[in-house]
């Protein structure tokens, strides 16, 4: 006989990934998109991730430096990685039930993420974002969605 489900247990978790150089107290960007997944999915837990580096500005970056870079991405994933599969665990969700969803910065981050490090998320929504290089190999397993405006002036 099967265990009931809890039914505040969540089914899923989206886990968003924002821009680099955002204000620690500015405008929630991704504010809307986690009011739509909630709306879609109202069993989802949606986790807001921030970058947990400040510039000499005091913006969040996912990495030292403006620009990204090999070394900034690498040292930035473990962090991630961990995070993500913490979380998971936590709402006892297989990874094929967590997703990325990240603008800009965020975005490369979760692409990256997947190359590095097998069955970690089902999904990543990459919205103005791309690989640092391109990949050698599709991630196995994982739905992969590039998200691009007609005014996208970083990836036209």
């Amino acid at each position: 006989m099967s265990q009931p489900q809890d039914a505040t247990a969540p089914d899923l978790l989206f886990a968003l990934l924002p821009d680099s150089g955002i204000a620690p107290d500015g405008p929630d960007t991704l504010a809307p998109l986690a009011a739509a997944l909630t709306a879609q999915y109202p069993r989802a837990q949606v986790l807001h991730l921030h970058p947990p580096l400040r510039d000499a500005e005091g913006r969040c970056r996912w990495w030292p430096g403006a620009q990204p870079d090999e070394d900034g991405v690498n040292a930035a994933l473990p962090h991630l990685i961990e995070r993500l599969r913490f979380e998971a665990a936590r709402h006892d969700l297989p990874w094929q039930r967590v997703a990325l969803a990240g603008v800009g910065d965020g975005a490369l981050l979760a692409l990256e993420a997947v190359q590095a490090e097998q069955a970690l998320v089902g999904r990543v929504l990459a919205f103005a974002g791309g690989y640092l290089a391109r990949p050698e190999s599709a991630p196995q397993d994982v739905c992969v969605h590039l998200l691009h405006g007609i005014a996208d002036q970083r990836f036209p």
